[in-house]
């Protein structure tokens, strides 16, 4: 029996985190993480859930049809809820959460309210420097994630070439150290910080072993492969 009835990767863009959700997701036992609470807007989480919520019904009626949805995207038909939560989502999540739990005063008894026994793993990348200039490279070419063979997995915009910014790279490293130190984030959801290198595809297959045998779940089926 699982230790826990969920968890949670805490991370940040270009961490890693796309493979790694994928990863736990293949093995058919340990939920489908995905980031279901990305944007700042319950409209937003309700519409990508396909859910068409009344006019009549309440505020914190909505937030508990919308969770109600996500439990179940999140579970996946199998035993433990997956959740990826980056931090610019965390505030606005843990309002609504407050929202939907006013009977409890501090966030992890909201969060095991919704979700159970929780577990978190923060997941971070080492060299900030690297983090920012991967996400500036997104930012600027339209591609977010691509298999080793090149094949394109997720384009946002038409092809653009990657242009050197000093100040764009300082920008996006200061924003993703001010995360490491930040200890709304960490502190508030009292996450366990795991810390592994997003470019290495076997450290994050490894990683996935650890998070399965963590929360209690038994994978026998050999290698993880999306």
């Amino acid at each position: 029996m699982p230790k826990f009835d969920s968890y949670v990767i805490c991370t940040s863009p270009r961490s890693g985190s796309t493979l790694l959700c994928k990863l736990l997701a293949a093995t058919g036992i340990s939920g489908k993480p995905e980031s279901y609470f990305h944007t700042p807007s319950a409209d937003d989480w309700a519409k990508a859930l396909d859910l068409t919520l009344t006019d009549a019904a309440s505020e914190q009626e909505a937030l508990a049809e919308i969770f109600e949805a996500v439990r179940a995207k999140g579970r996946g038909n199998t035993s433990i809820f997956g959740l990826r939560l980056q931090r610019h989502s965390v505030d606005y999540f843990l309002q609504k959460l407050a929202q939907l739990h006013p009977g409890h005063t501090t966030d992890l008894p909201r969060f095991e309210a919704a979700f159970g026994r929780a577990a978190f793993i923060h997941l971070t990348r080492m060299d900030k420097v690297e983090q920012a200039v991967s996400y500036l490279k997104a930012e600027q070419t339209g591609l977010w994630h691509q298999a080793p063979d090149g094949t394109e997995l997720e384009r946002i915009s038409p092809p653009a070439p990657p242009q050197y910014d000093a100040a764009a790279i300082q920008e996006r490293y200061d924003r993703f150290q001010a995360f490491v130190t930040d200890g709304a984030a960490g502190s508030r959801l009292r996450a366990f910080i795991r810390s592994v290198s997003p470019m290495k595809r076997s450290r994050l297959t490894r990683l996935a072993h650890c998070v399965i045998c963590w929360t209690g779940l038994v994978w026998s089926e050999g290698p993880l492969r999306v």
